[in-house]
């Protein structure tokens, strides 16, 4: 990895949402380089107003440029943790250096992959 700060966009979406109990008891480390997105819905029961919470995507912690070292190996680490979901989508890296080629991660069977761009020129002379 480049060692400058790169511009982090993109979602994983995981199907089911992970559930209350599970964000709770499952990623209380947090996350460094990764938010969790969660949506709150309230029932009406006949006792009272009851709030679910769930997690349906991951994306990357800022829309600030980072460094994100720690993206892999948190989204592996949560796809682990919950082998009864699926996640799909990509987080992809645009550096700051205007030198520099972008990179994303994706996910293939249940791995976090790092995919590399690259310039081709087309003309063969």
């Amino acid at each position: 990895m480049g060692a400058y700060d790169s511009r982090h966009t993109g979602r994983i979406t995981i199907t089911p949402p992970l559930t209350w109990a599970q964000i709770k008891n499952n990623t209380s480390r947090g996350f460094q380089d990764l938010h969790l997105v969660t949506t709150e819905t309230a029932e009406d029961t006949p006792t009272g107003r009851a709030t679910v919470i769930t997690a349906e995507d991951i994306v990357p912690l800022t829309a600030s440029p980072y460094s994100g070292y720690g993206i892999r190996a948190e989204l592996q680490s949560i796809i682990d943790e919950f082998p009864g979901h699926e996640f799909v989508g990509r987080i992809e890296a645009w550096p700051e250096d205007r030198y520099g080629m972008p990179w994303r991660f994706v996910i293939r069977d249940r791995t976090v992959v790092r995919q590399e761009a690259s310039l081709d020129w087309h003309d063969a002379n």
